[in-house]
This record gives C-alpha cells, structure tokens and sequence, in this order.
C-alpha cells in the first residue's frame, strides 16, 4: 500500500465516514484546475454529471484526485466475484467535494461512472423529469465558454454600391 498523501488522507477519512472499509490506496491520479470546458469533454463530463454538488462553485479551483479500492459499497456485488469497488475522491481546498466509482471487474466497463456512493446520473437527476439528452443539452448550455454577442448585420442593397 502507498504512502497517503495529505489530501490522501482527507479522502481516507471521508470514506470511513461513509462507511466504505478501505482494502488499498492506489494514490492522486491526477491534479487539475476545474474549468468550465473541461466539463464538456470527456471524461470530466461523466465524473461531474453523477455530483451532488454544482460544480460552478469549483470552478477555477484545483482538484486532486485519490483513489481507493474499497468494499461495503452499493457496488461491491456488481459482479458477485470481485465485491470491491474503485473510488475516486475529489479533494478541493482540504474539503471532500465527491467523486466516483465503478465495480472492480476482470473485463473494462462501457458507459460512464456512477457517484462516490454507487448512483448512476440517472437515480441523481430523477426529479428533473427530462430525458439525459435534454438535461446535457442544457449542462452544455451552462458550461460553454461561447457567449452569444448580438451582432448587427446591415444588408446593402444594390442601389447602395
């Protein structure tokens, strides 16, 4: 097992809280600074899609990444072999923000992640009554960098050669 490190740590406990025991400390797997196009691209858009939180609040802020293979996880009997699951923990400032998981599995999974606590996008925006289509047209809307300029556009006529 590695060392953990200070943000490793925050994550540790925050997982304890949740009641995951942790089996091991695969370490930071990345460190970014949130910005708004990254939640349009993938893979950033699947991990922030399952958040509780509104990730405009992060916006401009670095996130380190810690991961965890951890059991007595919703996703633990995904598949009945393995019963454990990989989390990853977005750490902000000192602060636990959330994250995601996926069932450990022998073979690669197809589609995106579920939450920190094993719900997929869908058991999250339920209440929204929109298909995900219609909810990530509107993500994109909300997340584009593109502001729309009113631009004027003056048409000439022949005569005004």
């Amino acid at each position: 097992m590695r060392d953990y490190t200070v943000n490793g740590n925050f994550a540790k406990r925050y997982l304890e809280i949740k009641g995951y025991k942790i089996i091991s400390y695969e370490g930071c797997t990345e460190i970014y600074t949130l910005e708004k196009w990254l939640l349009i691209k993938l893979p950033y858009s699947h991990y922030w899609e399952v958040q509780d939180e509104d990730p405009n609040k992060f916006i401009g802020k670095v996130v380190s990444v810690e991961q965890f293979i951890v059991c007595n996880h919703l996703l633990d009997h995904y598949v009945k072999e393995k019963g454990k699951t990989k989390v990853w923990v977005f750490v902000i400032e000192g602060e636990c923000v959330g994250g995601c998981s996926l069932p450990v599995t022998d073979e690669p999974l197809i589609g995106g992640v579920y939450s920190i606590d094993g719900r997929s996008w869908d058991e999250i925006h339920s209440i929204h009554a929109l298909s995900y289509l219609e909810w990530k047209e509107q993500w994109n809307k909300k997340f584009s960098q593109e502001e729309i300029v009113p631009v004027q556009v003056r048409f000439i006529s022949a005569n005004d050669r």
